[in-house]
């Protein structure tokens, strides 16, 4: 009894005492880094000046979506006369293809007026991995072009994604410049205009709005979303302490895979019967053994073994670029892992309701290939358990010792692994 109230005590001093990584200081982080956009804010001027150009020819063009995703095009212009106006056909391929082997993913017409100014609207199919998932992505996409030189065109592009999300693409910016060989990629040009810094002002409009961060409160504070329901889900307390692999599909389609780290431990509760409870922390999926967690949290497990994961203003790399949420994870634990069902928002770079976005955790060893198939669902989960045997838990903590009467390993193990 004495050790097991000693463990508990050193289990609470390690969570709160040993690491600064708190949801509190992941946020304070992020308001730091991001303090130099919010106090130099400032609203562009309007497009750069454009003069006309022979722009007959192959070009790169780098593009930077308005949720912060980068997009290499190869374009080619043909059929202008060199006197403007003059109709020019557009040929659209990704960056990844050879036009001269590869068909278009898009054509079309524009008109080049006196100014060098042109507007290239087209429907795009593009890969699936753009999002990180496994339907192709579609967007109807307007680009506003002003040439800047015999060897450069650039702008602002509107339009939308459509499938397997809508996303607002106001406010991508893009640059194009000539490449008869096909050579350039991505990082090898600019994503924007010259005069896309703020068109020579700092000053914002005396009636926009403050510049908070990206729709999070100033002060840091989040009301915590309803808990989805997962009464249809089995669940049965165990020990979960190991290493996993998370996968989601953020509102059923932007992916997402973490590398979870958990420690679990019991205690005899007050009145009779045993309490537990877990600590844990989020890292990428890439991430090396020792990296800084993302965010750190606790969660009560229920007798029946459902816990509650709530991460607000959690800040991580996605295929939409840097994402900051609050998301609240109801999880039930299985036979191997858990799963469960989402709540919250993606604030930035699009907003996002997660509501209906469901999860499942794998036994995963990190630095090795993700399971496969690799679950990201409680109906998939049960029916991987179901399909046949595997280890019912996590891969060990690194060099964990054995666990104790209390049901988890000592706390510096936990320590060691940046929880």
């Amino acid at each position: 009894m004495r050790r097991a109230l000693l463990l508990l005590m050193a289990l609470l001093v390690a969570t709160t005492g040993c690491s600064d990584d708190t949801p509190r200081s992941d946020y304070d982080d992020f308001r730091e880094r991001t303090r130099e956009r919010r106090e130099n804010a400032c609203i562009p001027t309007g497009p750069p000046e454009s003069r006309y150009s022979d722009v007959n020819g192959r070009w790169f063009v780098y593009a930077l979506l308005a949720t912060g995703i980068e997009l290499g095009l190869r374009v080619e212009l043909s059929g202008g006369n060199g006197t403007p106006p003059e109709e020019l056909a557009a040929r659209f391929w990704l960056d990844r293809h050879d036009p001269d082997t590869d068909p278009p993913i898009a054509e079309v017409v524009t008109q080049v007026d006196e100014q060098g100014q042109f507007v290239l609207e087209a429907d795009l199919t593009l890969p699936a991995d753009l999002l990180g998932g496994d339907t192709d992505v579609e967007a109807s996409v307007v680009m506003d072009v002003a040439t800047i030189a015999d060897d450069a065109w650039c702008g602002s592009a509107t339009g939308n994604v459509t499938v397997p999300i809508v996303i607002d693409l106001a406010g991508s910016t893009f640059y194009a410049t000539r490449d008869p060989d096909d050579r350039l990629q991505k990082g090898d040009v600019p994503f924007k205009c010259p005069s896309d810094d703020c068109g020579g002002t700092t000053e914002p409009d005396a009636e926009a709005p403050p510049v908070g961060d990206g729709g999070l409160p100033l002060d840091g504070g989040t009301p915590r979303p309803p808990s989805p329901d997962l009464s249809d889900v089995p669940s049965v307390r165990r020990d979960l302490t190991g290493h996993y692999l998370f996968h989601a599909r953020l509102a059923g389609a932007v992916a997402l895979r973490l590398w979870l780290s958990i420690l679990y431990a019991e205690a005899p509760a007050p009145n009779g019967g045993v309490t537990a409870f877990l600590e844990g922390s989020l890292r990428r999926e890439a991430d090396a053994p020792g990296t800084p967690p993302l965010i750190n949290f606790t969660a009560d497990v229920g007798p029946d073994g459902t816990f509650e994961i709530w991460l607000p203003g959690l800040s991580l790399e996605s295929p939409l670029g840097q994402v900051n949420a609050d998301i609240l994870l109801t999880s039930a634990t299985l036979e191997r892992g858990f799963c469960g069902r989402a709540n919250g928002a993606v604030r930035t770079p699009i907003m996002l309701d997660l509501a209906g976005t469901e999860f499942a955790v794998t036994p995963w060893t990190p630095g090795t290939e993700a399971p496969d198939p690799l679950p990201r669902s409680c109906a998939e989960a049960i029916a991987l358990i179901e399909a046949g045997p595997d280890p019912d838990a996590g891969a060990p903590l690194p060099d964990a010792a054995p666990t104790s009467d209390a049901g988890a390993p000592p706390p510096d193990a936990g320590a060691a692994d940046g929880g």
